[in-house]
């Protein structure tokens, strides 16, 4: 009965929305597919050479990202939207592979192309956005994603946190490994979100003109 009323006084609580950005980077001179937020999977260095001096993939950004991964396992986060600011056309031409492991092994993933139908008149034309639905970033999902050769990425997640811990009895409690002490939070509300979407010209020609016969 104390679980139970645990998740009610949950289902009550006003969500917590963030927004977190990663720097995803790649010197070298090919391109480099990568398993994002994998729990599973191994840290990604957070410096362009390791210690022979060798080049290679690295994220950088206002959160530690490695803590961030690890941070899922007690604290899932449902994904909303990424926004993509990209150095060349080019680079928005990479889908977003969101990937979720089922108890039985096999996995699924969902394709999300970047909205590159901007609006004209923006004045930063190398920024796109995906949004997402009914994903959570936690111990059995990870997003593949290919950077090219010599490029840098800015990706802008806008998320909901949950914690597994005020579902659970009030004698048991999970550890997050100094969490706090690491994020840097920014936090919007559904009126920010939707004012911070990028629309495109169709889309907002639709909304403030009404059909004649």
């Amino acid at each position: 009965m104390e679980t139970k009323n645990n998740i009610f006084q949950l289902a009550k609580k006003e969500v917590e929305y963030d927004v977190v950005s990663f720097k995803l980077s790649n010197p070298t001179s090919a391109d480099v597919n990568v398993d994002l937020f994998d729990v599973n999977g191994a840290e990604i260095p957070n410096t362009a050479t390791d210690a022979d001096g060798h080049t290679h993939f690295y994220i950088t950004g206002d959160t530690d990202y490695n803590m961030f991964v690890r941070d899922t396992f007690s604290n899932p986060k449902k994904l909303q939207r990424i926004k993509l600011f990209v150095q060349t056309d080019d680079d928005l031409n990479n889908n977003i592979q969101l990937t979720r492991r089922g108890a039985n092994g096999f996995s699924c993933s969902n394709y999300k192309c970047p909205d590159t139908t901007i609006f004209v008149a923006q004045a930063q034309g190398k920024i796109a956005q995906v949004e997402i639905e009914d994903f959570v970033l936690d111990k059995s999902s990870f997003i593949n994603y290919t950077i090219p050769s010599g490029s840098t990425i800015k990706w802008l997640m806008y998320y909901e946190e949950y914690k597994l811990s005020d579902m659970l009895p009030n004698h048991f409690k999970f550890n997050s490994v100094g969490v706090d002490q690491v994020f840097k939070k920014m936090t919007y509300s559904e009126k920010e979100l939707k004012a911070s979407e990028v629309k495109n010209e169709w889309a907002d020609y639709m909304e403030t003109t009404k059909w004649k016969n």
